[in-house]
């Protein structure tokens, strides 16, 4: 439930933001937004893919799930 609720607010934020942004900025980039909610055991890593390409990592989870955060991103082809 908690989970639940941290995933809708979480979309409800970025939506937002993104609603605010100029448009201007994304006139030449791509209209979709892709969000990825990871499993870190206790709660959901999110990753974002935004409009103008930007990556987004929302809480990364503990020490010992880093590495199945990265390992997922790495298999999204995020570099950074």
């Amino acid at each position: 439930m908690k989970s639940r609720v941290i995933k809708i607010v979480s979309s409800l934020a970025i939506g937002i933001g993104i609603a605010a942004a100029p448009a201007s900025s994304y006139a030449a980039t791509p209209k979709t937004m892709k969000v990825h909610y990871i499993d870190v055991g206790q709660g959901d890593s999110i990753y974002i893919k935004a409009p103008n390409g930007e990556d987004i990592v929302i809480d990364g989870g503990s020490k010992g799930k880093g590495n199945a955060v990265v390992s997922y991103l790495k298999k999204q082809k995020v570099d950074d």
